[in-house]
């Protein structure tokens, strides 16, 4: 499919949305060799329509293609900041799509587009993907990190007690470990997030290859709290991961900075809002 048939049929679909069915109106645009897509939801009589791309799932995003969404205008969402969205114009949405199936998920010019539209209610598609998306997480949620090559992280979330939602000044502990023992020291994490020990969630590079990483034959894991301005929260959350034999310096890096780009890999230096 060239590029001219593809817009045609993003503008047909997205225009529907904006002039039929009801507020619940969606349509997914998908490649379906990979099944990478992006989602916009829109409402009949409104000009703008959401513009929703999931960075798990399916799409299994790299910080890296994080980043050139939030150049491109977007800001993270969700109930848990795991998609990006950005509201438009129906032209605008048109650029964008193409924009993003070429430069974030890589597709060459004459890549093929499946249409899924929805002018009723979102609601059950929506559930769709969440169960999806769980699914697959859940599907290494146990495994060891060095032996996963298929997506680049594994994640823990916190299972008992209450915790602050995240903040747009969320940020994490990052605790580098050599690929021979991250297994052993990613266990340790993995237990005390879903204990409520430490912050909301952790997560854990795996052995498959990150352009981000400074030292392939080291794997970082990400402990995450909720604001780094709260001190109080953060060293505690130090505290507990020197229980767990974490005792030499680690540095405390924002989220926005991680969005923004600023990684040691691409010289940025000063970064760390705590060393210690």
């Amino acid at each position: 499919m060239d590029e001219e048939t593809r817009k045609r049929n993003f503008k047909e679909n997205l225009l529907k949305i904006t002039q039929e069915g009801g507020h619940g109106n969606f349509v997914i645009f998908e490649e379906l060799g990979t099944r990478k897509f992006v989602q916009f939801a829109g409402e009949m009589g409104k000009e703008n329509v959401l513009c929703d791309i999931p960075i798990g799932g399916l799409n299994q995003l790299d910080e890296d293609a994080v980043v050139k969404l939030v150049k491109m205008g977007f800001s993270k969402g969700g109930r848990t900041f795991d998609t990006c969205q950005k509201r438009v114009n129906v032209g605008e949405a048109v650029v964008l799509t193409e924009k993003v199936f070429r430069e974030v998920f890589g597709f060459q010019q004459s890549y093929e587009i499946h249409v899924t539209l929805n002018l009723e209610d979102a609601r059950m598609e929506k559930m769709k993907r969440l169960r999806e998306y769980l699914q697959k997480m859940e599907a290494y949620s146990n495994a060891r990190p060095s032996g996963v090559t298929e997506v680049y992280w594994i994640y823990a979330r916190r299972k008992s007690g209450e915790y602050p939602r995240s903040t747009k000044r969320s940020g994490k502990w990052l605790v580098f470990v050599d690929i021979k023992n991250v297994d052993e020291v990613w266990a340790k994490i993995k237990k005390a997030t879903e204990e409520g020990k430490l912050g909301s969630s952790a997560k854990v590079a795996t052995a498959k290859p990150n352009p981000n990483a400074t030292d392939p034959n080291t794997k970082v894991i990400c402990v995450y709290t909720y604001d780094w301005i709260d001190e109080k929260d953060v060293k505690r959350v130090r505290e507990e991961l020197r229980k767990l034999g974490i005792v030499n310096k680690i540095s405390y890096k924002a989220d926005e900075d991680t969005l923004s780009g600023k990684y040691r890999v691409r010289g940025h230096t000063r970064i760390s809002k705590y060393y210690e």
